[in-house]
């Protein structure tokens, strides 16, 4: 399968490497569905994203920092990546866990 993003010069970084991903891409590499993503772009949570002429891309550098806030050494440690529209320091992930799921009463 051809990966048509990076044929086109405006989703080609400085490395000559994709710097954009669909969200199929996104979606598989943080092991979440489509929908999930839609829900959050949505919902004004989750990823930061690009859309050109229509079409919905991700950039990798984002994409990226997204994971490594999400690593944690302990489930007391407080994330690091906070959505730039977030007020109360809640990660984009934290938004659409239930309370119940995090460990906290509603």
């Amino acid at each position: 399968m051809t990966n048509q993003i990076g044929k086109s010069p405006h989703f080609v970084g400085r490395d000559n490497q994709p710097a954009y991903w669909c969200e199929k891409q996104v979606a598989r590499r943080l092991g979440l569905s489509v929908k999930t993503l839609q829900k959050w772009r949505y919902s004004g949570g989750g990823l930061p994203y690009h859309k050109f002429r229509g079409a919905i891309r991700y950039a990798i550098s984002d994409v990226e920092q997204f994971e490594a806030a999400a690593r944690r050494s302990s489930s007391s440690v407080q994330p690091m990546y906070t959505h730039p529209q977030s007020n109360n320091g809640e990660t984009s992930l934290d938004r659409h866990i239930p309370h119940a799921h995090r460990g906290e009463s509603a």
